[in-house]
């Protein structure tokens, strides 16, 4: 009888490496800092914010997520001759890295990270970025959960007219909705487009089980919308053709995108209150659009924004209605009217163009599942300001793909290269 060969702890390693991905020393680099990254990020959205020094640690996490993806960048030894789509996005990043702290201050450096991450991120592997953000959230959500579960942090509750909503240890009822739709958009991305009874049904069960407590409509609906749209599309071929085919259909998908991007900006400047039609949208917006058309009204849209826009979205009140949020309660839910009024319209420009580049590239090389996921953060962002959230690692795929569009080798999405032009 032969014994049963035991794995020594090198094989394991090497095993857990290549089911996350990890080949080389920089990707476990990457892996280990976008996992400290996000999981610091989720638990500043927990009520253990006030127990542990969680801001401090999330500050030294996003410095190690961007030293990680830069030495990525500067480690490639192989001359390299940037085409159009590198320049367009390093001279958008340098005007923003060199007009933040001019303009902007020191309080608005989340979007300035985010831009040079995806000026960065061209050599990075998303995929492991993507399985980075999935460990790091789960671990972090579990974490703040089972705090408030077990009495370590209280379940803040609030109370309006005609919904009770929890937070269930986090800071605002909505954040645990939101998280569950980001871990449904990664693994939709991570099974490219594949979806499997078992973890799509897990995920389904858990979001109908957090929005009986916390009600949070915008993330439930969109999840929910997800998984029918990534059923429908098993039914399409996967393997995208060895020329770009699709040039229609990513037209009209990229119009799709600028519309999502655009009906908020638009209903922004024309919104009228005494307009039944206009007021009963806005009602069913939680008054959003009143909101967002008061901040258009007051500060107006300027070429670099207006910074010192005081937003204020609630406090951490046992109940909160909106009498005591009273007349500072002012908050843009809407991402693309947030970058237009706060950095200003060639902010909005330029991120506006890389999204919508982004999906035509992935729409022309057949990637489905990839413009899924992308038409659904713009829509979720046009009605929840979580885009450029630590959350959301999704814009760098403008640098990972949109910005190796021309070299086969730097295509890390997981989909087969297609050069697009």
């Amino acid at each position: 009888m032969i014994p049963p060969q035991q794995s020594s702890p090198r094989a394991v390693a090497r095993s857990v490496g290549r089911g996350l991905s990890i080949r080389t020393a920089s990707d476990a680099l990457l892996f280990s800092s976008m996992f400290f990254f996000t999981f610091s990020y989720t638990l500043i959205r927990s009520m253990l914010l006030p127990l542990l020094p969680i801001q401090d640690t999330y500050d030294v996490c996003r410095i190690c997520a961007l030293l990680a993806i830069v030495s990525e960048g500067l480690a490639q030894k192989e001359a390299e001759l940037l085409g159009w789509r590198q320049w367009a996005v390093v001279a958008f990043g340098l005007l923003v890295v060199f007009i933040a702290p001019i303009h902007w201050g020191a309080t608005q450096w989340d979007y300035v990270l985010f831009v040079v991450l995806i000026i960065c991120a061209r050599h990075t592997s998303f995929e492991v970025a993507a399985k980075a953000a999935v460990a790091g959230i789960a671990v972090a959500t579990c974490i703040a959960c089972g705090a408030c579960l077990f009495g370590v942090t209280r379940d803040v509750i609030w109370q309006s007219a005609d919904r009770l909503r929890h937070g269930l240890g986090m800071r605002y009822p909505s954040y645990l909705q939101h998280i569950l739709f980001y871990l449904s958009l990664y693994y939709l991305y991570l099974s490219k487009g594949r979806i499997k009874v078992l973890p799509a049904s897990v995920l389904l069960v858990l979001a109908v089980l957090a929005n009986s407590y916390t009600d949070a409509r915008n993330p439930f609906i969109l999840t929910i919308v997800l998984f029918v749209l990534a059923g429908a599309l098993r039914a399409l071929p996967t393997t995208p053709q060895p020329v770009p085919t699709h040039r229609w259909p990513a037209v009209v998908l990229t119009c799709v995108a600028a519309c999502i991007i655009f009906y908020g900006i638009v209903l922004m400047v024309i919104y009228d209150p005494t307009n039944k039609t206009m007021a009963t949208w806005d009602a069913m917006l939680s008054t959003r659009l009143t909101l967002t058309h008061r901040n258009f009204v007051q500060y107006g849209i300027q070429p670099w924004g207006t910074p010192t826009i005081p937003i204020f979205g609630g406090s951490l009140n046992e109940e909160l209605t909106v009498a005591s949020a009273g007349v500072n309660y002012n908050f843009i839910d809407n991402e693309f009217c947030y970058e237009l009024l706060v950095y200003g319209w060639i902010f909005f420009a330029g991120v506006t163009a890389g999204m919508l580049a982004l999906t035509y590239t992935e729409a022309r090389r057949g990637n489905w599942y990839i413009v899924l996921i992308i038409l659904l953060v713009l829509l979720h962002s046009s009605i929840d300001k979580w885009m450029f959230s630590q959350l959301d690692l999704f814009p760098l795929l403008i640098g990972t793909d949109f910005m190796a569009g021309r070299s086969p080798q730097h295509q890390t999405s997981g989909a087969h290269f297609v050069p697009v032009r």
